[in-house]
């Protein structure tokens, strides 16, 4: 388990991280951008996205991989359904297992027969039950093929036959390459599992009292798959999921879109879109107006709740845009021009609603541009008109048109709605979402949430570029979402290395680098190791390899990371030897005044980069 894993769950256990929602209801029919909301799933070790399906290992030796729905924990507790289809091609590895954990959306146990949830004399994940499909057969193992239901309570679970609750033999073959549904069901006391309907295995399980171990949070844990290779090897792949933890009769929702490249938990309408990793609410064009609706569930906005978007205007300066709280229906939406998408601009606004809107178009006798403004007329259609706003606030020294990213936070707690953008307060107003004008707009405590926007005779592409939710907000934590994400192109040994990322939440916030699963310290070449900028001066070949960073707060953590290439300019034609090939390479592109010349990086190509390349190619080595 490396260290980027490891620190994580660390600070969650000392700052005590809030997991806002529990429930999970969703379906992946693939795993392509249509075919299931793939931002919500979090990847682990060997674990990626393959064409379609969810490759939790390739043919190699030694994989662990795992994938957890990280959107929310699962309310397990009380009973749950997941359908699942696999798939097992060019070989027969170790197998792979369908897991209820309550260890973090980071846990990930170790390859080989522990199948990427065991102890194998590794790291186990804790707090766990696997449903396995051992497809590998040791001598004094269960035989194989068999599912098995494994245990150790709040320990660190185990895939020896000793801490089985019960199993039993696949009486036909699953290694011919077709796929495999299987359907595992828990009612509390009760797990049964079924392949392609036949129902094989039913165990008593209590998630609740495991020898004495309770190992859910509350009702609610992780839920998601494992599976690795040892010396046997072969693709494992899942095709299909579904889960029903029947918490969709209820209200509530909480999310962090890093983007939206995927948009499958929203309901677009009328002229927004999604373009690319962005939701266009408006194309640059006269007269559009668009809105977008979370639909995958009400927000349970009654007793609180927190928000951070970040909007980019550009292309021009048309209406603006809002976030908009409603009780109307996930397709509402209002008139475009000043109607903002959400008001009445002359044919129809949307009712028992509020608007956070930033209003970017200033008429004569409205008022001043760019402006915040509250906006509502309790259970009737939404008005634009300034009489309907319960407060507003000019956006002094901020233009939203620049083209720019700019970042709102909108918090409501105990009848207070507070609205900042780009970290400066700009409203503390009394609200009251049961009692505006006399209406209670919510339907209980749940509505809608979403975006809207309008153009009219003047125009703009009006995106928002990420967005997070949270409607158990009850403080000032909201968890960290990754905005910015560092350069990623290959580095050239010997030079400074520059690598920046940013995100939004509640402060204070962390910052973590880490070099091939080991977190960097300031110190010698290193420096910014505890802010979003790293610095690696000079850049050396040993620095190559996965560079991971994490930002953290009391309420939750986000992590990334990517493949760090550090390019060696002894060896210029890369081709893996440092010989004379290199000489005729490197002097090809200094008589040419190729910047890729500039070796000692000073920004010119002269007789200093002769010296600097002939002093590592003398050398045999670079930095």
């Amino acid at each position: 388990m490396n260290l980027l894993r490891t620190c994580l769950l660390s600070l969650c256990a000392s700052a005590g991280c809030a997991f806002a929602q529990c429930g999970a209801n969703f379906t992946y029919n693939d795993f392509t951008v249509l075919g299931g909301p793939l931002s919500d799933l979090s990847l682990l070790g060997s674990a990626s996205l393959e064409g379609g399906v969810l490759r939790l290992t390739p043919t190699a030796f030694g994989q662990s991989g795992a994938a957890w729905y990280r959107l929310s924990k699962a309310s397990v507790g009380t009973g749950f359904e997941s359908r699942f289809r696999f798939r097992l091609t060019d070989g027969a590895a170790d197998g792979l297992a369908f897991v209820i954990q309550d260890q973090s959306p980071f846990a990930i146990g170790e390859g080989g027969s522990a199948m990427g949830y065991g102890n194998g004399p590794g790291v186990g994940i804790t707090r766990c039950v696997a449903v396995e499909i051992d497809t590998f057969s040791f001598v004094g193992e269960f035989a194989a093929p068999h599912i098995s239901v494994q245990t150790r309570g709040a320990a660190e679970n185990d895939a020896s036959d000793s801490f089985s609750l019960g199993h039993t033999f696949i009486p036909f073959s699953i290694l011919e390459g077709g796929e495999h549904e299987v359907v595992v069901r828990y009612q509390p006391g009760t797990l049964s599992v079924e392949i392609d309907t036949l129902p094989l295995l039913t165990v008593p399980l209590d998630l609740h009292d495991i020898s004495g171990d309770d190992i859910l949070d509350g009702e609610c844990a992780y839920v998601g798959f494992t599976a690795a290779t040892g010396g046997a090897v072969a693709n494992q792949d899942i095709t299909y999921w579904s889960f029903s933890d029947g918490s969709s009769g209820g209200c509530g929702a909480s999310f962090n879109y890093f983007d939206l490249s995927d948009t499958s938990l929203l309901t677009l309408v009328g002229d927004a879109s999604q373009a690319t990793d962005v939701l266009r609410l408006t194309p640059a064009a006269e007269g559009q107006r668009g809105a977008a609706w979370y639909t995958a569930g009400r927000s349970r906005v009654g007793d609180g709740f927190a928000t951070e978007f970040t909007f980019r205007i550009s292309n021009g300066c048309a209406d603006g845009l809002a976030f908009v709280i409603q009780s109307e229906s996930g397709s509402a939406i209002g008139d475009g021009g000043s109607g903002l998408g959400y008001a009445n601009n002359g044919t129809a606004g949307i009712t028992r609603s509020l608007a956070v809107e930033i209003d970017t178009f200033g008429f004569g006798d409205e008022f001043g541009a760019p402006h915040l403004s509250l906006q509502s007329n309790g259970i009737g259609e939404n008005r634009y008109e300034d009489e309907f706003s319960l407060t507003w606030a000019y956006l002094f020294g901020i233009d939203p048109c620049d083209g720019e990213p700019h970042t709102v936070r909108i918090e409501y707690e105990d009848g207070t709605m507070l609205v900042s953008m780009d970290g400066e307060l700009f409203i503390s107003h009394a609200v009251d979402l049961h009692d505006i004008l006399g209406d209670d707009i919510l339907d209980g405590e749940c509505a809608w949430v979403g975006f809207t926007a309008g153009t009219g005779g003047a125009t703009a592409d009006q995106d928002i570029l990420s967005w997070s939710f949270d409607d158990e907000f009850g403080g000032a934590c909201v968890p960290p979402n990754i905005t910015q994400f560092p350069d990623s192109s290959p580095r050239t040994a010997g030079q400074r290395a520059e690598f920046i990322f940013g995100g939004t939440g509640s402060g204070p916030l962390e910052y973590r680098w880490y070099l091939n699963g080991d977190l960097i310290i300031d110190g010698g070449r290193f420096s910014g190791a505890n802010t979003d900028t790293l610095v690696i001066d000079p850049i050396t070949s040993a620095d190559a390899g996965q560079l991971d960073f994490a930002i953290l707060n009391a309420c939750g953590s986000s992590g990334s990371g990517f493949f760090l290439d550090v390019i060696c300019f002894a060896d210029f034609n890369q081709d893996g030897g440092i010989d004379g090939s290199d000489v005729d390479a490197f002097f090809g592109a200094w008589e040419a005044g190729d910047f890729a010349a500039d070796v000692n990086g000073d920004g010119g190509v002269d007789g200093a980069d002769v010296d600097t390349f002939f002093g590592a190619w003398e050398a045999g080595a670079c930095l």
